[in-house]
């Protein structure tokens, strides 16, 4: 996947340059102490493929994926924070 378009500290959308996937993170601001990060995934299936299978495996590993990195972005945005008090 490609950035495709993006707006600094906003939003990111990547896509596969054929138009059957795309990936954004989207920043949401709270108030002034809290922000909320936004992911979305689009996939266009073939249901005719054999390759279905796959695909659908492939997104429950996605969002143990997703949730991992969220995770971990949660993680060193608090270290970070911590070095600036």
């Amino acid at each position: 996947m490609q950035v495709k378009a993006f707006e600094p500290a906003r939003w990111m959308l990547w896509w596969d340059k054929k138009g059957s996937a795309s990936f954004l993170w989207w920043l949401e601001v709270i108030d002034g102490n809290h922000t909320r990060l936004i992911t979305r995934l689009h996939t266009l299936y073939s249901w005719t493929s054999s390759w279905i299978v796959y695909y659908l495996l492939y997104d429950v590993g996605d969002i143990l994926m997703i949730r991992r990195c969220m995770l971990g972005i949660k993680e060193r945005t608090k270290s970070l924070l911590n070095l600036y008090k």
